[in-house]
């Protein structure tokens, strides 16, 4: 887990920015975002570094997470589209759940996790950061 440095005024799901390769990048807690128990780092808890379109533009950000158990890879017959749940549980950002011999794994789709609204406040909280950087040296 790298050092995140914390960014004032930042929405409550952002933990801050790190510097990866001098380009600055939004951290956010999804467990925070969807309203779940935060929880305290351990040795397992890290950071993937994901890249979502949001309208036409790649923008990079990263999620913590509480850790990384294994890379798989799923062909198209391990795929099912995602369940119904009816209309009180919001599943857009589901695109299907995977099967393996031992597990289900729900399948997101990163370009759905966040709002037009949170992704505007992830690019503010970035050109904040780089604001500062800037400033300090």
């Amino acid at each position: 887990m790298m050092k995140i440095t914390r960014v004032p005024r930042a929405p409550g799901f952002v933990l801050g920015v790190i510097n990866l390769r001098g380009k600055v990048i939004p951290i956010i807690n999804m467990r925070a975002k969807f309203g779940l128990e935060v929880v305290e780092d351990t040795e397992l808890t890290c950071i993937i570094v994901v890249q979502v379109v949001h309208k036409g533009r790649l923008i990079t950000l990263g999620v913590v997470v509480d850790e990384v158990s294994e890379v798989i890879d799923l062909s198209q017959d391990d795929l099912q589209p995602a369940p119904s749940f009816g209309a009180a549980l919001d599943t857009h950002m589901i695109i299907g759940i995977g099967r393996t011999k031992e597990k289900v794994i729900m399948l997101l789709d990163a370009d759905t996790l966040l709002s037009s609204e949170e992704i505007f406040s992830l690019k503010e909280v970035a050109r904040q950061a780089a604001a500062q950087t800037t400033a300090a040296e």
